[in-house]
């Protein structure tokens, strides 16, 4: 007879088990690189298994946005993300410049800008352009100047 209601219901129950995924998996984030930071360790089994947790919880964070849009909420993606952050740090601890900043524009892009320094990821990806010697790429130099007043 409320057919309606119990799918709502349903929804609304796929979302927080989304964002009890997506959120769980931001704590084991910090945690990991906790250790890998401490102990200055940015290679080897420790920082790829930080790497796959990262992509994971992005993929978790997409889920988490699709549920809530099916359960009637916004859906609005957060413009802090940790695992953008930690992929970041990551690959520049590594000097893989060139996947920090891909993975930097793509937070800029996807509006998740805040990172808790004072440049936001706008200030990081100047940062990665300059050591990756890439400070003529038109393109990224733009999205360098979406955080500055205009």
């Amino acid at each position: 007879m409320f057919n309606f209601l119990k799918k709502k219901d349903n929804s609304y129950e796929l979302m927080q088990q989304a964002a009890a995924r997506y959120f769980g998996g931001t704590q084991k984030i910090g945690t990991m690189w906790s250790v890998l930071y401490n102990l200055k360790k940015y290679e080897g089994e420790p920082a790829e298994a930080l790497e796959a947790a990262c992509y994971k919880n992005l993929e978790d964070l997409e889920k988490m946005l699709e549920t809530s849009r099916a359960a009637g909420f916004s859906g609005e993606r957060p413009t802090e993300v940790p695992a953008y952050v930690r992929l970041c740090m990551l690959y520049e601890k590594q000097e893989r410049y060139a996947e920090a900043i891909r993975v930097c524009a793509e937070a800029i892009r996807a509006g998740a800008v805040y990172d808790k320094s004072s440049g936001q990821m706008y200030g990081r990806l100047a940062r990665l352009i300059r050591k990756a010697g890439m400070d003529q790429d038109l393109e990224l130099l733009k999205l360098t100047q979406e955080g500055t007043p205009h």
